[in-house]
């Protein structure tokens, strides 16, 4: 099936489900995920946008409790860390990309898309500005107002 990149990416907005960077570093499901894709020879394209970060988990964090412990991901020395999300791709037999320039991202989604095999497509974005969000998180009340 071939899909036109020029329908996926509009006015510079990725217009598709993602897999961030939160989803893929806390759910052992995603390990599963990649395995089955593999077996069943699924072309499912998985496009984590990483941040380094919990982004949104620390803005609750700064915002209620002046406090964003254990949401950015360093090493002891102040550096970022992630694990090597192409080497895991690698590790499970899944082509994978990197896009770190927001200009290549066209291409990397058409070269993913073409691929019609499981891919992984790492977007590096930026973790000092905040995800856009749609629909409603309860937690601002529930932290604003308490349980009761």
């Amino acid at each position: 099936m071939e899909v036109d990149p020029d329908r996926i990416v509009a006015n510079g907005q990725l217009t598709m489900s993602d897999a961030a960077w939160e989803q893929a570093k806390s759910r052992a499901a995603v390990i599963g995920a990649l395995a089955t894709a593999v077996e069943l020879n699924v072309p499912v394209l998985w496009v984590l946008f990483n941040n380094f970060c919990f982004s949104t988990i620390r803005t609750v964090g700064t915002t209620y409790f002046n406090n964003a412990y254990g949401t950015e991901f360093t090493r002891p020395d102040g550096t970022p860390y992630n694990p090597d999300f192409m080497l895991l791709a690698k590790a499970f037999g899944i082509e994978s990309a990197l896009v770190e320039d927001p200009a290549n991202l066209r291409t990397g989604l058409r070269d993913a898309l073409r691929s019609d095999r499981p891919y992984l497509l790492e977007v590096r974005t930026r973790g000092d500005v905040p995800m856009p969000r749609t629909g409603y998180w309860d937690i601002a009340d529930f932290l604003r107002l308490g349980n009761d």
